[in-house]
């Protein structure tokens, strides 16, 4: 297989300044990185690293033939760590997640009120109530992104208590 290199960036898109350890590298993109870039250096000595991006080629491109990547044991058992970790943090949420589960919600006390009357038979018709609906004007036809996203946070942030509010704000000031 051919690649296109152009200028080969002397820094790969893993983690900068932890060299080449695939336990470290979350994507991936290190390990590819260096895959290609001892390709290209066997091709080309002066070529520097590689990055992944769009960037500006100097001068004439050039090919190199890479025929992929040589997988050893520390690669195959650091991906195989994070499906595991991934896994495992579905498996937790799913664990932790209790939207749709109605015996974990809030009862409600309910007052003493009168009894409630006895269901009419199956046999009895019930007398269904004439409806007629106001026809909506335009302004009420038209799709509003900010309302939609006002009800679905509402009905996202119900019910929960405090302390997940703390732990949603800190994982989106980690991120």
């Amino acid at each position: 297989m051919a690649l296109l290199t152009g200028v080969l960036l002397p820094v790969a898109m893993g983690v900068p300044g932890l060299g080449n350890n695939p336990y470290i590298d979350v994507f991936g993109w290190q390990i590819i990185a260096d895959s290609v870039t001892r390709s290209a250096r066997a091709a080309y000595p002066d070529a520097g690293g590689m990055g992944f991006g769009d960037f500006p080629i100097e001068g004439e491109p050039a090919f190199f033939t890479y025929n992929g990547m040589q997988w050893t044991s520390a690669i195959l058992v650091s991906r195989l760590l994070h499906l595991l970790l991934a896994v495992g943090l579905v498996l937790l949420s799913s664990v932790l997640f209790d939207r749709f589960d109605p015996a974990r919600l809030l009862r409600v006390r309910r007052r003493a009120a009168a009894p409630e009357p006895a269901p009419a038979s199956a046999a009895e018709a019930i007398p269904l109530p004439t409806v007629h609906l106001t026809p909506l004007s335009g302004a009420e036809t038209r799709f509003r992104f900010g309302a939609l996203l006002w009800g679905e946070l509402k009905l996202f942030l119900k019910g929960q208590r405090w302390w997940w509010y703390v732990v949603a704000a800190g994982l989106v000031v980690a991120s």
